[in-house]
C-alpha cells in the first residue's frame, strides 16, 4: 500500500530494514530456541533484543533482506535503504533503554537501559577466542593484565569499572566497540552483495559513549569499501549540542569519501527546524530526516521549514582549518572526558568551523588540511606519531595537558 502511494504521489522510498531490536525481530524467531538475547553483565538478565553474537541470527538476516530485494528491488522506488543492525531502535550500538519505552507497546515489556551486554554465551565465547588471538597462552595475558589466571576458560568480560587492571579495562572496551564495527561492517557488506547499487546507510546513535560500543569514525571507514553512508539519530532542536554530535559523521564520511544523513532523536521545535537544516547543508549530508510532528504539530514549525528548505542544496563544505581531537581512548578510564571534549565543541564552535578527528582519522590523514589541533583531555593518544608529524609541518597543537 505504501508503494502504491509513493508511486502517484511521484516520490522516493527510504526503507528502515531492521533485524535484531526485539520491537522489529518477528515474534515466531524471540520465541524460538534460536533466540539469544543480549545479557547485562551487571546482573545477569537478558533483553529481547537480539544479541550480535547469536550463531543464529546472520541466516535470517540475509534471508530477510534477500526477500526484501526480491519484492522490491525493481521497483523503481527506493532512493536508499537503511540499516537497522542492533540496539533498542536499530541503531549500531548495545541496547541504550529507556526501560519501558515505547517499542514495549510492541513486544510486552522487556529488561532494556544502557549497560554492557556482554554477558551471553556467545559474546563470553568470543572474548575468550579474542584474548586467546591476542595474546596466545593464558601466561601472556597474565603479563599483559596484571592477572593470575589458570587458563583462557577463567577469563571472561566484566564490567569496566571492575576490571582486573587497566590495562584489562582498555583491552575489553576496544573489544567490546570494535566487535559493533565489525557488525556494522558484516551487515553493509551483505546488504551491498544483495540490493546490488542501491544507496546504503547505516544508522547509528548516542554520543560516543563507550557502554553503547560506536566509534563513528572506525564504522564510517569500515563501511567506506562498500560505498555505504551513515545516518546519525541523535539531532533536538540545540545547533550547538547537534553540531557537536553530529560533526564526526560528517568529519569521517567525507574523509572516506562516502556520506551522512541527520536524523533527531525526538522532538524537535520551531527554532529548531531551521538550525537542524543550517547543520545538515553546512555539514554537506546528503540526508535530513524530519518525523511527522516536527513539521506537522506546530504552524511556526511549518512555517519556518518552508522558509529554509530552498537552502537544503548539497554541497561540499570547505575543509575546517580547526580540529578537535575525539580522545576515545580517555573516554574508556576517564567518565568526565567525553563531557570535556563536547564542551570544548560548543564553545570552540563560536569562533569557527570545526572538523572533528579521532585516532583513526588522523592516522589516516584527516589534518592535511587543518592548521590547528585542540586535544580537550589530558594524556598520550593514539595517533601522537601522526600528530607529531601535524606540528612539525606547522600546525599548532594546542593540548589539555
Amino acid at each position: 500500500k505504501q508503494t502504491a502511494i509513493l508511486r502517484r504521489a511521484g516520490l522516493k522510498w527510504v526503507p528502515f530494514l531492521i533485524a535484531g531490536p526485539a520491537y522489529a525481530t518477528p515474534k515466531w524467531f524471540r520465541d524460538s530456541a534460536d533466540h539469544l538475547g543480549y545479557v547485562e553483565l551487571a546482573n545477569g538478565k537478558e533483553t529481547l533484543i537480539e544479541s550480535l553474537w547469536s550463531p543464529k541470527l546472520k541466516p535470517e538476516i540475509e534471508r530477510f533482506i534477500t526477500a526484501f530485494q526480491q519484492r522490491y528491488g525493481q521497483s523503481g522506488l527506493i532512493e536508499s535503504v537503511l540499516l537497522g543492525i542492533t540496539g533498542t531502535y536499530g541503531e549500531s550500538i548495545y541496547p541504550a533503554g529507556p526501560e519501558g519505552g515505547w517499542t514495549a507497546s510492541t513486544t510486552g515489556p522487556y529488561y532494556n537501559g544502557v549497560g554492557w551486554w556482554a554477558g551471553d554465551k556467545q559474546a563470553v565465547a568470543a572474548f575468550r577466542a579474542h584474548c586467546k588471538q591476542a595474546h596466545g597462552t593464558i601466561a601472556a595475558l597474565n603479563r599483559a593484565w596484571g592477572t593470575t589466571y589458570a587458563d583462557f576458560d577463567a577469563v571472561s568480560p566484566f564490567i569496566p569499572s571492575k576490571a582486573p587492571s587497566p590495562a584489562a579495562r582498555t583491552e575489553f572496551v576496544r573489544w567490546y566497540v570494535d566487535t559493533m564495527t565489525e557488525w556494522s561492517r558484516w551487515w553493509v557488506a551483505t546488504t551491498r552483495r544483495i540490493v546490488g547499487q542501491t544507496p546504503i546507510y547505516l544508522c547509528t546513535g548516542g554520543a560516543g559513549e563507550p557502554p553503547l560500543g560506536a566509534d563513528f569514525t572506525a564504522q564510517a571507514k569500515a563501511i567506506a569499501p562498500y560505498g555505504a553512508g551513515i545516518r546519525i539519530t541523535n539531532e533536538s532542536s540545540d545547533y550547538a549540542a547537534n553540531f557537536s554530535i553530529t560533526r564526526e559523521v560528517a568529519t569521517a564520511t567525507r574523509l572516506y569519501k562516502t556520506f551522512c544523513g541527520f536524523e533527531p532523536a525526538g522532538e524537535v521545535n520551531a527554532e529548531g527546524v531551521v538550525a537542524r537544516v543550517y547543520n545538515a547543508t553546512a555539514s554537506g549530508a546528503r540526508q535530513l530526516h524530519y518525523y511527522l510532528p516536527n513539521l506537522l504539530d506546530s504552524g511556526a514549525a511549518v512555517t519556518n521549514y518552508r522558509r529554509s528548505a530552498p537552502n537544503l542544496v548539497p554541497r561540499t563544505p570547505r575543509r575546517p582549518k580547526v580540529a578537535v581531537y575525539m580522545a576515545r581512548e580517555h573516554w574508556i578510564d576517564n567518565g568526565g572526558a567525553m563531557q570535556t571534549t563536547y564542551g570544548m565543541v560548543r564553545a570552540l564552535r563560536e569562533l569557527a568551523d570545526l572538523d572533528l578527528v579521532t585516532r583513526d582519522s588522523v592516522n589516516d590523514g584527516v589534518l592535511a588540511s587543518a592548521r590547528v589541533l585542540v586535544i580537550p583531555t589530558v594524556g598520550p593518544t593514539d595517533a601522537d606519531a601522526a600528530i607529531a608529524r601535524f606540528a612539525q609541518a606547522g600546525g599548532l597543537v594546542l593540548r589539555a595537558d
